[in-house]
């Protein structure tokens, strides 16, 4: 037969023919085929790939230089580095199959801390670490903070220009103190053991009526000192705003109320009262 390669009037044999079949079979075609091996270029390049994305079909097909950069970006797009970032959207934490999802910082050492901003610097949640002065977890706000419950307010701490705590429900102390209190201004402030123990008080047991001097309801109060005509005994057991007072005596004084009738009966108070400093 002739020379496939067409090089004269050669003749080959059958068996000719079929080793140069399988040459031909032992390589790539140009147009299109599959390698049964590796592909060593030797350091040399392979050009011509596609770029066009879209293109590419299977995951493991070869991509080119520029293709390949293309998807990086586009990967990238929308990812934070974890060296740190800015994010746009929500964050939602799910459980999963875990029991807890915590957003945590574990690893601080002395003189760092940790930061939850909420908006601004001037709104947050702070804690710093220091060994020497452990510290306490800080919420800092520009405006104070409010508690609520199903969106009714509990207490709000401070409020810009007001650095008071408002309750807005009961306080139930269970059986523990309240201290360091200053002594009441207003009618509704509380008051200190202190502040009741010092202070002059009025018999209010209504068993001798309103006194506006001694003798006009048939009674009689005498005291062993008066601070001066204002400061009257009966005064002790008068109606109103009116005190009666010691000439500078603050213990082992007395005060009598005395009945003139005979349907009453002569009675002896021993007082307490406060250093008024009259």
């Amino acid at each position: 037969m002739t020379n496939v390669w067409g090089l004269g009037n050669e003749t080959s044999s059958a068996a000719d023919s079929a080793n140069i079949n399988n040459q031909l079979n032992s390589k790539v075609n140009k147009n299109g085929d599959e390698m049964r091996g590796d592909l060593q270029t030797n350091g040399c390049r392979i050009t011509g790939l596609l770029t066009n994305i879209s293109l590419i079909q299977l995951n493991s097909d070869a991509a080119s230089c520029g293709t390949c950069n293309e998807l990086l970006i586009n990967g990238l797009l929308g990812r934070i580095s974890k060296d740190g970032g800015d994010m746009n959207g929500d964050l939602f934490l799910k459980i999963g199959v875990d029991d807890v999802r915590a957003l945590r910082c574990n690893d601080l050492s002395d003189q760092t801390g940790f930061t939850l901003l909420l908006g601004t610097y001037q709104n947050q949640i702070h804690y710093e670490r220091q060994d020497a002065a452990p510290q306490p977890i800080k919420v800092l706000s520009n405006n104070g903070t409010l508690f609520q419950i199903n969106g009714n307010d509990i207490v709000r701490i401070g409020s810009n220009g007001y650095q008071r705590i408002v309750v807005s429900n009961d306080i139930v102390m269970n059986q523990h103190y309240i201290t360091n209190l200053i002594d009441p201004n207003a009618p509704k402030d509380a008051a200190t053991k202190q502040y009741v123990d010092r202070k002059g008080r009025k018999c209010r047991v209504r068993l001798v009526p309103d006194l506006t001097a001694n003798f006009d309801t048939g009674y009689e109060a005498t005291a062993s000192s008066e601070f001066n005509a204002n400061y009257h005994a009966y005064n002790a057991f008068r109606v109103g705003n009116y005190d009666w007072a010691t000439l500078g005596i603050k213990n082992d004084f007395w005060i009598k109320i005395k009945c003139l009738s005979l349907q009453c009966f002569d009675a002896v108070g021993w007082a307490e009262g406060r250093a008024s400093g009259l």
